[in-house]
């Protein structure tokens, strides 16, 4: 049965504080030390109020050994400062979004999670030699937002333990290292968004990358271990830096399959260090790269248009007319190829092509 707590920067009724509402809030400091304890147990859910954390010191960095389960995970959720409902009553409109996420200041401390943790609606800032957030085995990380500002190395989000672990609608940076560093097992990066990095992703064994966006990176995506990934619907974006490569894997990953992502303004597109027959790569858009692959087939569907981005340099990569409905298209109930889809992550919100506005 689920345990609920809560949590804001100062609590509230005064210390020690049970967590049970809002009233009873923990401090942060009492959140870390039940996260930590024996008291997170399976299925344990926390809600932290917007406002900033400065978890420099031993006190005030999470880092829980503690683990949840398949079947009973243990969650922290981000919540809007103005929240008054509690527990099993918090709702959708509650959580926290964008600058209302609550805000961690790590410094050369990290944000440490160990197996089946889910984390929600969090942001902050760390220097980690390694990982400014970090989750192990089958983790699940949805819209947080982390930058590693380490003068050399450390990720934004890393480790994950044995793999397994998803990260959806997060927001990296690493200025001197990776955004996303998924070079575990089976991990699945979704409707994510790495820019302005060393580094964009790096994925291991079996990995997905699908609906996201790497920006002005100079690896975009990085294929580290073995092969078997799914990189599908992205977008790529090298801001034509010198020396930059979209997609690169220096241990010849193979088994891949690369389907509809647009491959922009890169010094290389794409670049093994031999040719894998084993892998797919097709219905993509190569544009403005110099060349296009090294060791890397197109395929007969590759694309070569102007992806008509609404503005790359502010981060916005709406697609033009060019490359709308021109992806590998979806299978209809009776078998069919039906209905082709945009290339690229971002996706009109309107199935109507040509629609007033160019609605997205």
């Amino acid at each position: 049965m689920a345990a609920y707590f809560h949590a804001t920067l100062a609590g509230s009724g005064g210390a020690p504080n049970g967590g049970t509402n809002w009233g009873d809030a923990f401090s942060w400091p009492e959140l870390v030390a039940h996260a930590e304890g024996v008291t997170a147990l399976p299925d344990n859910r926390y809600f932290v109020k917007d406002d900033t954390y400065n978890s420099t010191g031993a006190a005030t960095a999470l880092n829980s050994a503690r683990s949840g389960t398949a079947a009973l995970p243990i969650w922290m959720t981000g919540v809007k400062a103005a929240t008054t409902n509690v527990g099993a009553a918090i709702v959708l409109s509650d959580w926290a979004t964008g600058d209302d996420r609550p805000f961690m200041t790590n410094g050369a401390l990290g944000f440490s999670f160990r197996d089946f943790w889910h984390i929600l609606n969090m942001r902050g800032t760390s220097t980690h030699a390694t990982n400014g957030f970090r989750a192990d085995t089958s983790a699940l990380l949805f819209n947080c937002k982390s930058q590693n500002t380490r003068g050399a190395g450390g990720s934004a989000f890393g480790n994950f333990g044995s793999g397994r672990s998803r990260v959806i609608s997060c927001d990296g940076v690493s200025d001197n290292g990776i955004a996303f560093e998924l070079d575990r097992a089976d991990c699945v990066l979704f409707g994510s968004y790495a820019h302005d990095s060393v580094v964009g992703v790096e994925l291991g064994l079996s990995g997905v990358m699908q609906y996201s966006i790497v920006d002005t990176c100079a690896t975009g995506l990085d294929l580290v271990t073995g092969g078997l990934h799914r990189i599908i619907n992205n977008t790529l974006y090298g801001a034509a830096a010198v020396g930059s490569v979209g997609i690169s894997s220096a241990v010849n990953a193979s088994g891949i399959l690369a389907l509809n992502n647009i491959i922009d303004s890169w010094d290389i597109g794409a670049e093994w260090g031999a040719e894998q027959l084993s892998n797919w790569f097709d219905y993509n858009n190569w544009s403005n790269n110099t060349p296009d692959t090294t060791f890397v087939t197109k395929g007969l569907n590759a694309l070569a248009l102007d992806p008509q981005f609404r503005d790359a340099a502010a981060g916005d990569f709406r697609i033009g007319m060019n490359l709308r409905s021109r992806g590998l298209p979806s299978l209809s109930a009776g078998g069919l190829l039906t209905n082709f889809v945009d290339v690229g992550a971002v996706q009109r919100r309107s199935a109507v092509i040509g629609k007033s506005g160019g609605k997205q």
